[in-house]
């Protein structure tokens, strides 16, 4: 009786040992994801040509960088762009 008690214990750690990777692993992608959509933007945002007239100079771009990010926090919060669950469907495979 004492090996099935045992066994249960041991399940439940495992499975919430598991649950808690999962849970690192959603918040990695996530993080991930914002990261390169931010990126991305700020890659689109150079392309873009710059009026002398309003350039704010280094606390514009300050802006921006930071507008950038919050975006790509949204984009990835919102799934927009589903690049978070792919590479969270893809790696969780492992746990």
């Amino acid at each position: 009786m004492d090996l099935k008690l045992n066994g249960l214990n041991t399940t439940k750690q495992s499975s919430h040992k598991s649950d808690l990777q999962k849970k690192r692993l959603k918040k990695a992608c996530d993080e991930f994801s914002a990261y390169f959509v931010k990126q991305m933007l700020s890659s689109m945002r150079k392309t873009v040509q710059k009026d002398d007239f309003l350039n704010g100079g280094n606390s514009e771009e300050i802006f921006k960088d930071m507008l950038d990010l919050e975006y790509a926090k949204n984009m990835t919060k919102n799934k927009q762009l589903g690049l978070s669950e792919l590479l969270y469907n893809k790696l969780s495979k492992n746990i």
